[in-house]
């Protein structure tokens, strides 16, 4: 970590030093907020994408009603959350 943060300070430097007598000032705030961050994971990233997908696909159907055959939309939804949930429970069981 301490390798990391000299790369960055250097770089900083670099990018925002105007003169080489000058001192590099920088100003920042912060403050720290409690939250519930929800960390990406390969089977959230794939329920995201099927969603999405599945958005498209009725966006379509609405505007073309030629297209058939798409007419359990919503159970296509259900089938796909309920299998994203059980490889999550699968997931969290190996963790501990």
């Amino acid at each position: 970590m301490h390798e990391l943060n000299q790369v960055i300070v250097e770089f900083g430097y670099e990018v925002f030093k105007k003169k080489e007598a000058a001192a590099l000032c920088c100003m920042t705030d912060s403050f720290v907020v409690e939250s519930n961050v929800r960390f990406p994971t390969d089977y959230n990233l794939l329920w995201d994408s099927a969603r999405k997908s599945l958005d498209m696909i009725g966006k379509f159907l609405k505007k073309w009603l030629e297209i058939k055959k798409w007419r359990k939309i919503c159970n296509c939804y259900s089938k796909t959350k309920s299998q994203m949930r059980a490889v999550g429970k699968i997931d969290s069981c190996q963790l501990f």
